[in-house]
């Protein structure tokens, strides 16, 4: 298996299902499909992306030019059967690594389906959990109170700051006074 993880360049995963086990799944179609039909690729970008379906939730399909060494994989959002979406998974990397090595539909022999691999798993990402607002009694006079000490405390800062400014000016006109004489 190590020997194919560098055949898989660039993965983007902008699916609910987890990162690890989408390649896993990518991984396995890979090299079930160069042990059965043999390719010459040696790199390949996989984009996983979610389409709506509401008919198929096992359907899976997929996209990719002839002679690319790019595939994407659409996934349902969600699945009823996890190991028929997993063999779905694999049919469609296999029919669009047909397209790579440059084959038509008409033209590639329509495989045998993949025997899938027990131990593999589609799980979904974990929710983010959200956060809940604070539970605050906003009235308008509230509001207005927290304006009023926010300017308060502006204008003393300024102040304070207009006071060592005007020290300093003091300062530097007593210091040029002394240059001139």
């Amino acid at each position: 298996m190590k020997k194919y993880k560098n055949l898989l360049t660039e993965f983007v995963n902008k699916s609910p299902y987890q990162s690890r086990d989408l390649k896993k799944i990518i991984l396995f179609g890979l090299i079930s499909y160069n042990h059965d039909k043999g390719t010459n690729l040696d790199f390949l970008r996989v984009v996983v992306e979610i389409k709506n379906r509401k008919v198929h939730k096992n359907w899976c399909g997929g996209q990719a030019y002839l002679n690319s060494r790019s595939i994407v994989l659409e996934l349902p959002r969600q699945y009823e059967d996890e190991k028929k979406t997993i063999k779905s998974i694999v049919q469609t990397i296999w029919h669009e690594l047909y397209h790579c090595r440059g084959f038509n539909h008409g033209e590639f022999i329509y495989y045998e389906h993949p025997k899938v691999d027990e131990s593999l798993r589609l799980r979904y990402k974990a929710v983010p959990k959200k956060r809940e607002k604070k539970k605050t009694n906003n009235s308008k006079l509230e509001n207005l109170l927290k304006r009023q000490k926010s300017w308060f405390t502006k204008k003393k800062r300024a102040e304070t700051m207009l006071r060592k400014i005007a020290k300093s000016i003091k300062y530097y006109k007593n210091k040029m006074e002394n240059k001139i004489k």
